[in-house]
């Protein structure tokens, strides 16, 4: 039987609840012994018990809720960028706020920022005026040449000798008995140095006849086929002691069919030329018209000086290179 007030099963024959202390023996227990059986479902262990409970007491949504996976993702973009300048928050009308860039390299590993395209083209710009400029001194320089006379042909230019001509050169001077060490060659204008003096052609030109001091005119003395070669130059004595200069320190050399030729020049006859012998002090210079000749045809030549020494002997050949255009 059942405890009428607390609902607890008892053996029969009980006069009172083991549990609660009712007397079963009252009308209480007579009253409710019987509808006690309906309420049996309700002191069931099942239904008072239910093992549903901790499954709602413990979701198994709350673990994937409270780690957020989204919060990383969200928070990645906001990193200081590259350059080390901190990101600007977001402007209220949908564009980014200015920001006040930090000077480079205050954020380790900062990287400097590309140039501007100003800068660039201002570089560019730069280069460019600058090979202007090479290119209009190198065509000024390529157009004025050689000092030239006014009155006479166009000498000078760019230097044609080969090494071939050179050999050419030594061996015909071999043959004449002008055994030189070296052999230099220079254009007109150009200054050259030998043991005794600096030497510069200062300009060359032809003419058919020329007016001696007593207003006759000369021609060459090879006849009608030659003309004059006249060559204005500069002599400085570097020396240690004073040295004499003549015209006859100076000849012409040329190839006619195939084969060299060499030639003096010419005494004093007309006014600006080199005397017989002049002495120039150490540090002097003299200018003078030194006169040769040679064949109309012939527009390329050289004017020859030798190093003699005091025994005759042969030091440097110096060979200005004479084009006439």
């Amino acid at each position: 039987m059942f405890c009428p007030n607390c609902g607890t099963q008892s053996p029969d024959g009980l006069v009172f609840c083991p549990e609660c202390g009712t007397s079963f023996s009252s009308g209480a227990f007579n009253d409710m012994a019987q509808p006690a059986q309906p309420m049996m479902p309700e002191a069931q262990p099942y239904y008072e018990q239910p093992m549903a409970q901790p499954y709602y007491e413990q979701p198994m949504a709350q673990p994937m809720y409270s780690p957020p996976p989204a919060q990383p993702m969200y928070e990645q973009p906001v990193a200081p960028p590259m350059y080390g300048a901190p990101v600007a928050p977001p402007s209220p009308y949908g564009q980014p706020m200015p920001q006040q860039p930090m000077p480079y390299g205050s954020m380790p590993g900062a990287t400097p920022p590309p140039a501007k395209k100003k800068g660039k083209m201002i570089a560019i710009l730069a280069g460019a005026a600058v090979v202007i400029i090479i290119v209009v001194v190198v065509i000024v320089l390529l157009m004025s040449g050689d000092p030239k006379d006014p009155n006479g042909p166009n000498t000078g230019g760019n230097i044609t000798t080969t090494d071939n001509d050179i050999r050419e050169i030594r061996a015909y001077l071999q043959t004449i008995g002008r055994n030189v060490d070296a052999i230099h060659v220079a254009r007109v204008g150009e200054r050259t140095s030998n043991v005794f003096f600096d030497w510069t052609v200062k300009s060359v030109t032809v003419e058919n006849t020329l007016t001696n001091y007593n207003g006759v005119k000369e021609t060459p003395f090879f006849g009608s086929g030659y003309r004059f070669v006249v060559v204005d130059t500069l002599v400085k004595n570097t020396f240690d002691k004073s040295i004499p200069v003549g015209y006859y320190d100076f000849f012409i050399l040329y190839k006619e069919n195939g084969k060299y030729v060499e030639d003096y020049a010419y005494e004093e006859f007309m006014p600006g030329m080199y005397p017989d012998d002049v002495t120039i002090a150490t540090g002097q210079s003299v200018s003078g018209k030194v006169v040769l000749e040679a064949p109309i045809n012939i527009t390329s030549f050289y004017i020859v000086y030798y190093e003699i020494w005091g025994d005759n002997s042969y030091g440097d050949a110096y060979l200005v290179e004479v084009n006439l255009r």
